[in-house]
């Protein structure tokens, strides 16, 4: 019983579906609000980070009246100065064709911009695409560069998909001392899935030392975490340290 996935896991991403426009409209922070100036002015990071947060309450209507229009401009002010956040909105947008005409293309330049711009999530999400293979060509191996590229930077879904791909031998080589370390970072950071195929690897002498109390450990806090398949497992693992 392990926790490997077969379909994409986007890691939330996806639930923020948008819509947008490209109205060469531009924007300055003024006393909270939004205001619409010139089209030359260039924007602070933070302001791009206030147009990203506010367009998302237009998107949901989260304190304000849906405003769908408005939420398109402020994703598009945001990711025209920078927001590598609001470049993945958009690009979600182009893969999904909402709104627009699906532009994969166009998609691709989005989150190669996030890439560029040290962003952990546009790194997973094209790991996730030459992983399954659907809108490029099938590349494990690319995929497992982008996930340890986004490892590196923090993110634990990748931490995690890199991990079950050395510990299956998943178009690259099998490495469950990898595979191990991988997880265990991921789980400091709360994945509780990690936790599991750890406690899994530990209790199986995985390619790693036998070590029922630490097994133990994983499967407690995995299963306080939401995996209730954890608890027994956890029981068993007490049972067989004894």
């Amino acid at each position: 019983m392990c926790s490997y996935p077969n379909s994409l896991i986007f890691s939330g991403l996806f639930h923020d579906i948008i819509r947008a426009d490209h109205n060469n409209l531009n924007f300055t922070a003024k006393g909270g609000c939004i205001m619409e100036i010139s089209e030359n002015e260039n924007l602070q990071q933070t302001e791009a980070a206030e147009a990203l947060r506010l367009g998302k309450m237009y998107l949901h209507g989260d304190g304000t009246p849906p405003d769908e229009e408005e939420a398109i401009r402020l994703f598009s002010i945001a990711s025209r100065n920078g927001n590598s956040d609001a470049d993945i909105q958009l690009g979600i947008m182009y893969v999904k064709g909402i709104g627009v005409s699906r532009n994969f293309s166009k998609a691709l330049e989005l989150f190669h911009a996030a890439s560029d711009l040290g962003n952990s999530n546009a790194d997973f999400i094209l790991g996730n695409m030459y992983f399954d293979g659907k809108d490029l060509p099938c590349d494990r191996s690319k995929a497992a560069e982008l996930f340890q590229s986004s490892s590196d930077l923090g993110n634990k879904e990748a931490s995690f998909r890199l991990a079950n791909m050395y510990r299956f031998g998943d178009g690259i080589e099998k490495d469950s001392l990898k595979a191990s370390l991988l997880y265990e970072k991921a789980a400091a950071e709360g994945h509780v899935d990690s936790m599991f195929n750890l406690a899994e690897m530990y209790s199986n002498a995985e390619g790693i030392p036998r070590d029922y109390k630490k097994a133990a450990e994983l499967f407690r806090t995995a299963a306080e975490n939401g995996r209730e398949d954890a608890r027994f497992l956890c029981t068993l693992c007490e049972l067989s340290s004894h």
